[in-house]
């Protein structure tokens, strides 16, 4: 007769891998909140620079129709 021998777990292998699993979870998870709010940052970053930029234009727009009604309107010149 040939003994087979076969390695049983322990209560401490079952507790070291559970850890393992768990702390490779959390990583993941911290892994994703940093992506998702590096994303919603740089969002949040575009559109208040598209903010300046619309509201530069529209400074310097309504400044050059100031000019043109202002000039139309001069008649000492």
């Amino acid at each position: 007769m040939s003994m087979k021998t076969e390695r049983v777990r322990n209560r401490g292998d079952i507790f070291i891998e559970e850890v393992l699993l768990i702390a490779i979870s959390m990583a993941v998870l911290v892994a994703l909140v940093s992506l998702i709010s590096g994303l919603f940052g740089n969002a949040v970053t575009g559109i208040m620079h598209l903010q300046g930029s619309v509201n530069n234009a529209l400074s310097g727009f309504i400044n050059d129709l100031q000019r043109v009604v202002s000039n139309a309107f001069n008649f000492t010149g």
